[in-house]
């Protein structure tokens, strides 16, 4: 979009911009930075009309809301990657854990030992020793 450029009453530069019949006067810095952030020409055109203070303002407010969006996006793309992270150890983990139970065998001499019990018996014959049975 092609501008003209003049001066205002105070001899700040400024871009002429026409809406119907009404000629608005943007200052230079002010638009650029206003084209920087993002902001659309229709809106700077609303704003202007409310007063170069107002459009200054909002301006400073649209680069606020902006900023607490992006923050609010890095903390949820921070979280999701964290819960990611943690889903990959639980799978992880849950792989390990059926690799050893896949590893394991029950032979017929397993099953024997396992019927009489694996745990050591301890009895005292008849000197009063302990022995193991």
């Amino acid at each position: 979009m092609r501008l003209k450029r003049v001066k205002d009453k105070q001899g700040e530069i400024c871009f002429l911009i026409i809406d119907g019949d009404k000629e608005l006067l943007v200052p230079v810095e002010d638009y650029k930075e206003a084209v920087m952030a993002g902001i659309s020409n229709g809106t700077i055109k609303k704003q202007i009309v409310k007063g170069k203070r107002h459009f200054r303002k909002y301006i400073r407010d649209y680069e606020v809301q902006k900023g607490l969006a992006r923050l609010k996006r890095e903390d949820r793309e921070r979280e999701e990657r964290k819960r990611a992270l943690a889903e990959e150890k639980q799978r992880k983990e849950q792989e390990r854990l059926q690799m050893i139970e896949d590893a394991k065998c029950s032979s017929k001499w397993f099953q024997e030992l396992s019927k009489n019990n694996l745990v050591a018996k301890l009895k005292k014959d008849k000197y009063g020793n302990q022995q193991l049975v």
